[in-house]
């Protein structure tokens, strides 16, 4: 497998960004209103993304022999949101069964 190119990277870790994000924003307004509904919406939205991120590592466990993914700001951004997305969620959860 070849390298990914800057731009199919960008391509590829943006929608990750943009569901983790809404991800924690649904959940969050979750918490405000003290409804758990959301919760679903946005567990779907992270399996998405986590969809999107399983393409990649995928790739890169398949080639022995070359980095596939270079690491570089959006990974780690897309990272990041995703890990955040996954925390707030479910301390979210924690936090409507006790209120």
């Amino acid at each position: 497998m070849s390298k990914f190119t800057k731009e199919e990277l960008i391509e590829g870790f943006m929608p990750i960004i943009a569901m983790a994000g809404t991800a924690k924003s649904i959940a969050l307004e979750a918490l405000r209103n003290k409804d758990k509904s959301g919760l679903l919406e946005a567990k779907q939205l992270l399996l998405e993304a986590h969809g999107v991120h399983h393409k990649y590592v995928t790739a890169e466990c398949e080639d022995d022999d070359n980095v596939v993914v270079e690491l570089n700001l959006i990974i780690a951004h897309a990272e990041d949101q995703y890990m955040s997305a996954e925390t707030i969620i479910s301390l979210v959860e924690i936090l409507l069964d006790i209120i």
